[in-house]
C-alpha cells in the first residue's frame, strides 16, 4: 500500500489550498447571465433603431441610431464571452474572468451615460443589469479561481 506522508508545512499548505474545477455552477450562471445581458440590449438595439430611424427626417435621430447600432456590436461581444465563460476550464481564464469585471465599472457607467443622453435613456436598464452581473461576479470570485 502506498502512503503518503506529509510534513507539518506541507498538510497545513494543503488545507489551504483549494482547488477551483471549471467550469462549474458559477460560470454557467455567469454565461447565462451574459446571454441575458446581450438579449436585454438587443431588445434596447432594436427600439433605438426603430426610434432614430423616423427621427433622422428632423436631423435628431443619428445619435439614438447610432446607439442603436453600437449596442448592437456590443451584443455580438457578449454572446461571444457568455461562450468563453461557459467553456473557461482553468483557473487561469477564471482569473481573467474576474479581471475583466472588475475593471469594467468605467465602461459601464459611459455605456450608462451615453445611453441615457444619446439613446433615448432605455439603455440605462440594460446597463443597470451589467452592473448587477458585474456584481455577482466579483462576489463569487473564489470559485473561478480569482
Amino acid at each position: 500500500m502506498n502512503e503518503e506522508v506529509y510534513t507539518g508545512a506541507e498538510q497545513n499548505r494543503a488545507e489551504h489550498v483549494q482547488m477551483v474545477t471549471l467550469p462549474n455552477q458559477t460560470t454557467q450562471t455567469i454565461a447565462n447571465m451574459v446571454v441575458a445581458s446581450a438579449v436585454i440590449w438587443v431588445v434596447i438595439s432594436v427600439i433605438q433603431i426603430i426610434i432614430g430611424l423616423p427621427l433622422m427626417i428632423f436631423g435628431i435621430g443619428f445619435a439614438t441610431l447610432g446607439c442603436g447600432c453600437w449596442n448592437i456590436y456590443a451584443c455580438i461581444r457578449n454572446f461571444k464571452h457568455a461562450n468563453y465563460v461557459r467553456n473557461c476550464d482553468n483557473p487561469y481564464q477564471g482569473a481573467r474572468i474576474v479581471k475583466s469585471y472588475e475593471d469594467s465599472w468605467g465602461a459601464i457607467l459611459l455605456c450608462l451615460l451615453l445611453n441615457l443622453f444619446l439613446g433615448g435613456g432605455i439603455g440605462v436598464i440594460g446597463a443597470i443589469y451589467d452592473y448587477i452581473l458585474r456584481s455577482y461576479v466579483l462576489k463569487h470570485r473564489d470559485k473561478l479561481g480569482g
